[in-house]
């Protein structure tokens, strides 16, 4: 045996006569043949990763999910703030304070203090905690919407290290604080 692959072509080139050509096509199928494997292990390794992707997204999605049901959940206000001004806010943290949630969107903290004073204090107490990438945590009054105080107990520390952007958490304790009185 050869062991070789030939292409023959027959032609006709003049009334009662054939020719044939071979040509030597061997190279050519054994790199058809590798091309075809090295396809079928990139197909195979195109489907391996799409369902590894496939089951992150699926794990991404619950993991979405879960986050939305803690952002979002009634016990806990939630309120993300940069330079002191609030960036976004849960709804549980908007009817703590008797406003929507539109309306506190790019305010100023400030509004919540009953003075300049306690806003100021506020800062010196909180912030070299805070800046020094730790969890700050207090019990405050804030000034709701029809001019009430109410008790918080609050924590709040930055979204992620060095950054300008924290995230603050506050409980309603106005009950408990009333009954202590």
């Amino acid at each position: 045996t050869l062991d070789r692959t030939f292409e023959v072509t027959a032609y006709c080139p003049q009334k009662g006569q054939f020719a044939c050509l071979f040509s030597d096509i061997t190279e050519r199928k054994r790199i058809t043949a590798e091309l075809d494997q090295h396809r079928y292990h990139l197909e195979e390794q195109v489907a391996e990763r799409t369902a590894e992707l496939e089951k992150v997204n699926r794990t991404l999605d619950q993991l979405l999910q879960e986050q939305a049901a803690i952002l979002h959940s009634p016990v806990v206000g939630i309120v993300i703030l940069e330079q002191r001004f609030m960036t976004w806010v849960n709804e549980a943290y908007s009817t703590m304070l008797g406003y929507r949630t539109e309306e506190l969107i790019g305010q100023p903290t400030r509004m919540f203090y009953p003075s300049e004073t306690a806003y100021n204090e506020f800062r010196e107490r909180a912030y070299p905690i805070i800046l020094a990438d730790k969890t700050f945590r207090t019990e405050i009054q804030y000034v709701c919407k029809g001019g009430s105080l109410q008790w918080f107990d609050i924590a709040g520390a930055r979204l992620s290290p060095s950054s300008p952007v924290t995230v603050w958490g506050f409980i309603d304790i106005s009950q408990a604080k009333s009954l202590e009185a």
